[in-house]
């Protein structure tokens, strides 16, 4: 939880540096380092909690090419100057349905993997290409479904698995490695994304001659990407009223400069009872109450149930750095409320204050 105010934070300060900084490149560039890096510990955690099924990913049409391009030099800084990479990524339109995060942190850990297994220097090769696994392939492996998939082959030149650890390398905590050198969590998070994406995941390794992974994600059609899909277009702007209830100084600061900055109208809270006074002397002119989860005084259930005694029709949006499963247990939430899991980026604010002020 705390992990997640905090990159809501990085995120959003780093994000209105981007904004302010019109002929400063550097500071500009230095920025978008701040904000990629920040979305990757937010990816991580993500990831960490599907595997350890505390919560569903948000999956949606990911181009394979696309999201190699993006990750490859990330790759190369991690493995170090010693070791060559190459890469082979189809450049057609391949697409899997997933989560463009938790597949770039397969890559990473994968990489993070190899790093360790190349002590002297080496090559890693990564390959992506469209296969259709039919009921030979499956008899012949022992796995798979039938139908297009993208195969993804990851490859080092390194010490390679001996034989009797490679049917473990996927559990938990599982490692070779020394004390303080790993957590044997990278692989088992690996397998737990691909299984999550309804794909399959086999490894082969010979000592001192290297290791292969091979992932077999569904493939779909990447033309159901729409013509008018606008998720790279400027956020939404508007002329509501908030009420924005927040007692994390620095998220609640970030959230009002992002909203104001859109042209919305904000009335900042620190804790939920001094937003139900707002709610009674100006509740005809608040458009949507934003209100984070756990708040001291008085929590954002109670602060919602307050609103709609005082303004049935109210629209409500929650906030929350907490999983869904103790949002479930301890609020007794349901999940057909409208809410954001932090870490949470202006933009991702904006857009989805603008769909429900437009429904």
């Amino acid at each position: 939880h705390d992990f997640n105010n905090m990159l809501t934070a990085i995120i959003g300060y780093a994000s209105f540096i981007t904004e302010l900084a019109e002929t400063v490149e550097k500071k500009d560039a230095y920025a978008r380092q701040i904000i990629e890096a920040a979305r990757r510990a937010a990816s991580l955690t993500q990831s960490l909690l599907v595997f350890s099924r505390k919560q569903e990913a948000d999956f949606s049409i990911v181009l394979i090419h696309s999201l190699f391009m993006d990750i490859l030099g990330l790759v190369g800084r991690i493995i170090g100057e010693d070791v060559q990479v190459k890469s082979r990524i189809d450049e057609s339109n391949l697409a899997v349905l997933g989560n463009a995060g938790q597949l770039g942190q397969v890559i990473i850990n994968l990489a993070t993997n190899a790093r360790d297994a190349l002590p002297n220097g080496g090559k890693i090769t990564i390959t992506t290409r469209l296969i259709h696994i039919d009921d030979s392939f499956i008899a012949a492996h022992g796995f798979g479904k039938t139908g297009p998939h993208v195969l993804i082959e990851f490859s080092d030149t390194g010490i390679g698995i001996a034989r009797n650890n490679l049917k473990k390398i996927f559990d938990p905590f599982f490692t070779t490695k020394e004390t303080g050198k790993g957590t044997g969590l990278g692989l088992s998070i690996v397998y737990s994304i691909v299984k999550a994406h309804n794909g399959f995941i086999d490894v082969y390794s010979e000592l001192g001659r290297g290791t292969t992974f091979k992932i077999y994600l569904p493939a779909v059609n990447a033309h159901t990407i729409t013509a008018g899909d606008t998720t790279a277009s400027a956020p939404p702007r508007g002329t509501e009223t908030i009420l924005l209830a927040e007692d994390d100084e620095a998220i609640r600061h970030i959230m009002k400069q992002a909203l104001e900055s859109a042209g919305y109208v904000v009335l900042a809270c620190e804790d939920g009872a001094q937003a139900r006074g707002v709610l009674v002397e100006r509740s005809q002119e608040i458009a949507i109450l934003v209100t984070d989860v756990i708040m001291p005084k008085l929590d954002g259930k109670m602060l919602a149930e307050a609103a709609r005694a005082i303004r049935p029709d109210i629209k409500i949006l929650f906030l929350s750095g907490y999983t869904a499963d103790i949002l479930e247990e301890k609020m007794q939430l349901n999940c057909n409320i409208n809410i954001l899991y932090k870490p949470i980026a202006p933009d991702q604010l904006l857009r989805k204050l603008r769909e429900m002020l437009d429904q």
